[in-house]
């Protein structure tokens, strides 16, 4: 599986893998946070999310990935829903007609 790569104010952090991590950040900053993943759309689509970071605060962020490979991604605080489903539906239902057309066609 490969791993995301994660930059906050612009600089790359280590990256464990998916799943939780956690990165100390300077009190009193606004950070700027994007994860991107190796692959095809890496360099085009990053999810961003710039959140104010107070004294003592934990901020929680959640990352979820498109079903669709053209679709946004969602960065920010949880719950994040997943992005392209009516894509990924309308692909699907669309390969299934066209399944059951050739299907019909060679039943003829």
């Amino acid at each position: 599986m490969l791993k995301p790569k994660i930059f906050l104010n612009g600089y790359e952090m280590p990256a464990w893998g998916w799943g939780r991590a956690v990165y100390p950040v300077p009190p009193a900053s606004t950070t700027s946070t994007r994860i991107c993943r190796i692959g095809f759309r890496a360099a085009r689509a990053p999810a961003g999310y710039t959140v104010a970071v107070v004294p003592g605060q934990l901020v929680e962020l959640e990352y979820k990935a498109p079903l669709f490979t053209f679709s946004r991604r969602s960065l920010g605080p949880p719950p994040q829903r997943y992005t392209g489903v009516a894509a990924t539906t309308a692909v699907v239902v669309a390969l299934l007609i066209f399944i059951a057309w050739i299907l019909l066609l060679a039943l003829l």
